[in-house]
């Protein structure tokens, strides 16, 4: 009798080690898998509509100079690329389950880039915005010196 109840302890120890064994491989090759699932949703696209009037009014109601225009919209490039965003302008989307960009004033989006320890472009390109506002001065001082031909 003790033989047989040894043996059955054995065949269950048997047991519980291939039982053991096989979670043990099987949580590792589903680790795997889970990391790569985790990787594909970190780099899921989303798409969203800009409103352009929008960013233009918030522009003239908050008297947003030149510099602080193409600061806007170049926060807002880092911004968008981070959280794997694609915008679209309206008339080219053909399917309703877009969302529209929230239009957030530029201080919010310096907070946001400061969490993310992203430099705000701004202050790493000074001379380029300087250079980018004499260009634009220069192209609005061109055409409205251009003599009109109606």
């Amino acid at each position: 009798m003790e033989k047989y109840v040894l043996k059955a302890v054995w065949v269950v120890l048997f047991v519980f080690s291939v039982i053991l064994i096989s979670s043990a491989v099987s949580r590792y090759e589903n680790r795997e898998l889970h990391a790569e699932v985790m990787k594909l949703k970190k780099n899921k696209l989303s798409v969203q509509v800009i409103n352009e009037s929008e960013i233009l009014n918030l522009f003239s109601e908050q008297k947003y100079d030149l510099k602080t225009q193409y600061e806007y919209l170049d926060i807002l490039k880092i911004l968008l690329n981070k959280s794997n965003i694609v915008l679209l302008q309206p008339e080219a989307v053909k399917f309703d389950n877009t969302a529209e960009l929230q239009v957030y004033s530029v201080e919010v989006l310096r907070q946001r880039l400061n969490e993310l320890g992203i430099e705000n472009p701004r202050i790493t390109n000074a001379e380029e915005y300087t250079i980018r506002e004499e260009q634009q001065n220069m192209i609005i001082n061109k055409l409205f010196s251009t003599p009109s031909f109606n």
